[in-house]
């Protein structure tokens, strides 16, 4: 996906959701980012994107681990499809109730 173009539509659609919304692609690059999203966490969401996520996106849970390491999309098991709400912090402190869905290649 072409960060600084995304497809049509998906700005306007992800900006009607009452949540956040980030996609982050097979190469751990941070693609897309909702205006919602980058206000919960309080970043600049349009300075982050095509940047690596784990450097523009750190999230830690109350064990200060690193959720990225941990959660592991791109090394987990093909059957893994996602990863449960979870309370998670960013580096500034903010709480956030995360939710992941992993968009796999069929086999």
């Amino acid at each position: 996906m072409d960060v600084t173009n995304p497809p049509p539509g998906v700005t306007e659609m992800a900006d009607v959701l009452p949540d956040g919304l980030v996609v982050v692609d097979g190469q751990q690059t941070l693609v897309f980012c909702s205006a919602r999203a980058g206000r919960l966490m309080d970043v600049d969401y349009e300075g982050i994107l095509g940047r690596p996520v784990r450097e523009v996106l750190p999230l830690h849970d109350s064990d200060g681990r690193a959720w990225w390491d941990y959660a592991d999309p791109w090394n987990s098991l093909h059957t893994v499809t996602g990863h449960r709400e979870k309370l998670l912090w960013t580096s500034t402190g903010v709480e956030l109730l995360v939710t992941a869905r992993y968009l796999r290649k069929p086999l």
